[in-house]
């Protein structure tokens, strides 16, 4: 059995209280999840504790007949693999895995220059692993961090690839500065990554989301222009702490 991933839960409701340790294992084909009182590098290993076997279904779906299955072994993709060190004993991280793949399958049927190329999603022992897209350079947070600017066509191409999604009736619902990537360091066309909280117009509003104006319960159109203009106001905020700087 090896270590998988951890991750530290913490409490903040009445100031930072640590709470536990999310410790993952896997042997095999198999994944296995803990909790310790200890933190980070002091957890404890698979020895010291005693992991309980994650059921398949709480973390892979089934895959449906009606979905494109890519190849895990094309180095040229970025294989998106579900966060199982969020998994807390039920059958949400499957759920909200199977309503992205149906998702991206939309987006595959409908592409855009500024949408992420979807290629099917990587099923093994007939449940859906991960999701295959292109491979994609540094995030416009990145971009902007060694460039020190985003040009006004390069939010305008965002905003394109917004309505592109609206138009399929979709609401991206977390658009923001580590949601938007560049094919390579020259490139000047802005992607669209990580749907996980895309869902159609109308719909309840995900729990794992980014910005929205207050009071929004739903997925609605204006949430994505929210989002793009949160990030907007980021990025300048961060040229004028530069421009101060020098």
């Amino acid at each position: 059995m090896e270590l998988y991933g951890t991750t530290e839960r913490w409490d903040f409701t009445n100031g930072p209280e640590f709470l536990y340790s999310q410790i993952i294992f896997r042997s095999g084909t198999q994944f296995f999840w803990a909790r310790s009182k200890h933190r980070g590098s002091k957890a404890p290993t698979d020895v010291e504790i005693d992991p309980r076997k994650i059921p398949p279904e709480h973390i892979f779906p089934l895959a449906e007949e009606v979905l494109f299955e890519a190849s895990e072994f094309d180095d040229a993709l970025y294989i998106k693999r579900p966060r199982l060190t969020g998994y807390d004993g039920n059958s949400l991280i499957s759920s909200g895995l199977l309503q992205e793949v149906r998702v991206c399958e939309i987006i595959r049927q409908h592409p855009h220059p500024h949408i992420a190329k979807y290629h099917g999603c990587i099923v093994q022992n007939g449940r859906i692993t991960g999701l295959a897209f292109d491979r994609y350079a540094e995030t416009i947070a990145e971009r902007f961090d060694r460039c020190g600017n985003i040009s006004t066509e390069c939010f305008q191409r965002i905003q394109d690839g917004i309505k592109h999604l609206h138009s399929l009736r979709l609401v991206h619902n977390d658009i923001g500065p580590d949601n938007i990537m560049f094919a390579d360091i020259e490139s000047k066309e802005p992607i669209i990554i990580d749907f996980d909280s895309c869902v159609l117009v109308g719909s309840p509003l995900p729990v794992k989301r980014g910005p929205v104006p207050e009071g929004t319960a739903t997925a609605e159109f204006g949430n994505d222009f929210f989002g793009l203009e949160m990030m907007l106001i980021e990025l300048q905020g961060g040229q004028a702490k530069r421009d101060a700087a020098e």
